[in-house]
């Protein structure tokens, strides 16, 4: 069966999304039994932005606009609950002239009214006095005036105009109706509402007066009034009267919506009432209401169920959209297409657009705003171009009722017996309206897309018994739901995901635009493409933030009815925004740019104490250390650039490092020395003031100042273990660091890599740490040396001598010295670095004399070759260079080198960079 192709329903813009669910549901749900189609099947066409429905009932535009004008039957839902939705129906009531004077004249001419041409009343019974005026039969009138009734003869223009008769009720009748109800003016304030407009109609020269009610049991026993007569019905004008028309009209038959729309008025009473419970109500109201009504019900209040309840923004304040009422107007334009089944379905679904058919404008709040609005750009306010039908509407509200998840009670004090649906999510961008005042955060809406023949049962019980979790935790926000999808079961036979968000734009009323589509995992993936195995790597990278539940400290705080100014929720919002930027797109700069966001976050919670007051508890929690083998693999491709080398050896200095003794040193992991903070067994802690570290020196301002600061405080927080706290996992290429020395890199491309990368768990594995591994890197460190016998002055070229002489003074101090811990002898030299860190021309060369005479003393391994090395395996004594400090002078010239000197001293080297080094400080054996 070849499908109707629906060009009238896109899948990204809202309300053509709810549109195409919602014809999917109004098929297989809203209909008698003998003309419905549960069998009907939708999907998406991408290619022609459509969507596509096959129903053997069905099967053509003009079988739908029968199904729209003979069987369709709405979902009953009747919104008791707010003022707006016409379930508390407006009375009126009418004072007028009491008819018996009328009544009397009638009897009385009766037969001379009729000669005069009276138009005959039906059934032979006493005529209303008439409004309009009547054709003269006779030659002349004859018929009596009162005092209470005027008779006028109008003469039309023309010859052939006939004289007509106008009967009214006398400026004397008229006047005793004023003067008796003015003389009752107090009372009927308390039972009328008599506002200002009402107030300057209440004037003489009337025979009717019509007010809205305010009061009706006291407007009841008024108790007769002389000469007027007084009646209360129920209004059918006016925006709010659409409920009594389809009392009166369209409901009837409908037995179903007709109990609906009972119990809609019975508990709009009681939800007006003094003191009425609203969610108890709510929760009676749902278990009364028809069982088709109870499933629209849970979509409506979908949301309530989770921890942090709010509304479904589909529905946005329970239907509350502002100046419009979502559920009355879904009843306004039921009546309308009703009226226009065939323009409204071929228009809405298909795209044929009469020119004689009634089309809205600008009436597609809450669903439309971005078909129908064009927004003010300087030149002129909001213009309406789009054209809007009824059945858009409809439709929108049918499918949105759709989203609901499984209405099931938890244990919670506060939980409701509302569904869960599984696909709003909190933005944590701001939601502000024109005044630019925040009301709240934004929420965002993933709905998804699906491209085979789908009936409505099979959706519906996806959408119903979907979950979107991370490890550990419910996703809560947008980001973490892109970061579900490649979960198992969320996007189980969909093709993609679209997101929609709900911002404000210039009205308390939030606008929905169109954000990101995702493809689902079985559409995207292929054997070149690595974005779904790497996103995959970024969920297991940012595990230990879903288990902490980190973002979800950074709630908004009010003070008062506005957004409090110290509020935490931007920071959220920035790890949101860059967590989907990752999510959807994990490239190495996007994953180190969302690490860079997370540790800007962790900063501003240690260092801000009015900054933690905000947060829950008045405290800041953190999380446990990354994973290193995800966020490595993650960020691999960064590896061809020099400053991201430097950053990671510097951000993978280790700490926490256990002795022979079975100890572990206090020396913290380089986090520890750019944050005060301290690693537990639970992860990451901001001690209180009298257990806090001293370890954190780093400012963020100048790397080398900075660099310098964290040699000196880590050498001395680790003078008790067996090496300094500055080995790292990874090591920095020599040429890296000479180039560093000498300013060629990006300092501040350095300090923010090192901060992001400084938040992954950094760890030696077995194969970097113990004997076995110790002999490999000499296997390679001995066929390198091999590789590349070459003289001292090119090996060493662009090598400064103090740099030389003081890393590998490091290295001989951090130098692994064999598997048994028990031989190992203690290396620190101490006065070296500390005069290294003071950084000025006259402390420098004293530094580098004594380095030298340690280096001396302690010996380096053979650098020489094979050959000298299995003669003399380490050297000492007087191969090594021996500079006295009075034969190292620096000049003004070297100002650069003396500031960066122990920054670049401070950078780990790769091992397999340190025959170099041992080649500048000594001399080949034999010379």
């Amino acid at each position: 069966m070849e499908p109707l192709y629906l060009n009238g329903c896109r899948h990204d813009i809202l309300g053509h999304y709810l549109k195409a669910i919602g014809l999917l549901r109004v098929l297989a749900k809203c209909a008698d039994q003998d003309h419905r189609d549960p069998e009907a099947e939708g999907w998406w066409d991408m290619d022609q932005a459509c969507f596509c429905l096959r129903s053997e009932k069905y099967p053509t535009m003009e079988k739908l606009v029968e199904f729209f004008e003979k069987h369709y039957r709405p979902t009953p839902v009747f919104s008791a609950w707010n003022t707006g939705g016409g379930m508390d129906e407006k009375k009126e009531v009418v004072f007028s002239i009491d008819p018996k004077p009328w009544n009397e004249y009638w009897t009385a001419n009766r037969d001379a009214l009729m000669a005069h041409g009276f138009p005959p009343p039906e059934r032979d019974i006493t005529s209303a006095l008439p409004d309009k005026a009547f054709d003269l039969k006779c030659e002349e009138c004859s018929l009596p005036s009162s005092e209470e009734i005027t008779i006028t003869i109008k003469v039309g223009k023309g010859n052939k105009a006939k004289p007509k008769i106008q009967m009214a009720w006398s400026k004397i009748a008229q006047q005793k109706v004023f003067d008796e109800l003015n003389a009752r003016r107090a009372m009927l304030e308390q039972g009328i509402k008599f506002t200002k407009p009402v107030i300057k109609q209440f004037i003489g020269g009337k025979s009717e007066y019509v007010f809205d009610v305010k009061d009706e049991e006291l407007l009841r026993n008024v108790g007769p009034i002389p000469g007027v007569q007084i009646g209360i019905h129920t209004k059918e004008s006016g925006k709010k009267a659409v409920m009594a028309l389809l009392a009166k009209q369209e409901l009837l038959g409908h037995d179903e919506a007709l109990v609906a729309f009972d119990k809609g008025r019975e508990f709009s009473e009681r939800f007006q009432a003094d003191g009425a419970d609203d969610w108890t109500l709510l929760e009676e109201y749902r278990e009364q209401c028809p069982t088709s009504a109870v499933e629209a019900f849970d979509a409506i209040f979908t949301t309530r169920v989770s921890a942090r309840p709010t509304d479904n923004p589909v529905f946005l304040n329970r239907g509350d959209a502002g100046a419009a009422e979502v559920f009355r107007s879904f009843w306004v334009f039921f009546r309308d297409v009703r009226a226009q089944a065939r323009t409204n379905t071929r228009a809405s679904l298909g795209g044929f657009v009469e020119p004689s058919s009634k089309i809205y404008k600008g009436k597609g709040s809450p669903f439309f705003p971005d078909a129908i609005k064009s927004y003010n750009i300087g030149s002129g306010w909001i213009e309406e171009e789009y054209p809007f039908y009824a059945l858009d509407y409809v439709l929108a509200v049918e499918g949105a009722f759709a989203l609901r998840g499984t209405a099931a009670r938890t244990t919670g004090v506060h939980s409701r017996p509302f569904a869960a649906f599984p696909f709003v999510f909190d933005s944590g961008e701001d939601m502000v309206d024109d005044g630019n005042e925040v009301k709240g955060t934004a929420t965002v809406l993933w709905l998804p897309l699906w491209e085979r023949g789908t009936p409505f049962a099979e959706l519906a019980g996806f959408i119903t018994d979907a979950q979107a979790r991370l490890p550990g935790k419910d996703a809560r926000f947008s980001a973490e739901f892109v970061r579900a999808l490649h979960s198992q079961g969320v996007d189980a036979g969909f093709s993609g995901w679209q997101e929609f968000r709900f911002k404000m734009k210039g009205s308390r009323v939030p606008w929905i635009t169109t954000g990101r589509y995702a493809g689902a995992l079985s559409r995207q993936r292929t054997h070149a493409d690595t974005s779904w195995a790497n996103a995959t790597l970024l969920n297991r990278g940012l595990a230990p933030l879903d288990e902490s539940h980190f973002l979800d400290q950074f709630d908004i705080a009010w003070k008062g009815t506005k957004a409090d100014s110290r509020s935490p929720h931007p920071v959220r919002a920035a790890i949101n925004a860059a967590m989907e930027t990752a999510s959807h797109e994990p490239t190495p700069h996007n994953c180190l740019a969302l690490l860079d966001c997370i540790f800007s976050a962790c900063r501003r919670m240690c260092v801000s104490k009015s900054f933690q007051e905000m947060l829950p508890g008045g405290r800041a929690s953190f999380f446990d250390a990354l994973p290193m083998e995800e966020w490595d693999a993650l960020l691999n491709g960064l590896e061809g650039q020099a400053e991201f080398r430097i950053a990671r050896s510097l951000a993978s200095i280790t700490g926490l490092q256990r002795q022979s003794n079975g100890n572990y040193s206090t020396a913290q992991p380089m986090l520890g020395s750019l944050l005060p903070l301290k690693r537990e067994f639970s992860g990451w802690t901001l001690p209180g003031p009298a257990k806090g570290t001293h370890q954190n020196v780093w400012t963020g301002s100048d790397l080398a100042h900075d660099l310098a600061a964290i040699v000196r405080r880590r050498y001395v927080d680790s003078l008790k273990d067996e090496q300094p706290a500055l080995r790292a996992v990874h090591g920095a290429k020599l040429d890296d660091v000479l180039s560093f020395l000498r300013g060629e890199l990006d300092d501040r491309l350095i300090a923010r890599w090192t901060e992001a990368m400084s938040l992954i768990g950094w760890h030696f594995g077995k194969k970097q740490n113990d004997e076995d591994a110790s002999d490999s890197r000499e296997a390679v460190e001995e066929a390198s040396i091999e590789a590349d016998e070459q003289p001292l002055d090119e090996t060493s070229e662009g090598m400064e001598s103090a740099y030389a002489a003081l890393r590998t003074l490091l290295e001989l101090e951090c130098e692994w010295q064999g598997k048994d811990r028990g031989q190992w002898k203690k290396r620190r030299s101490q006065q070296p670095f500390a005069l290294l860190c003071e950084r000025s021309a006259s402390s420098l060369p004293l530094a580098v004399s004594e380095a030298y005479r340690w280096i001396g003393i302690w010996g380096v391994r053979n650098p020489w070759g094979a050959t000298a090395r299995s003669e003399k395996p380490r050297i000492t004594g007087r191969y090594v260079i021996r500079l006295d400090h009075r034969d190292i002078a620096f000049s003004g010239s070297d100002q650069q080198l003396i500031r960066r000197l122990a920054a670049a001293v401070s950078i780990p080297l790769r091992w397999q960079d340190r025959w170099q080094l041992y080649r500048a400080v000594t001399l080949p054996p034999g010379s």
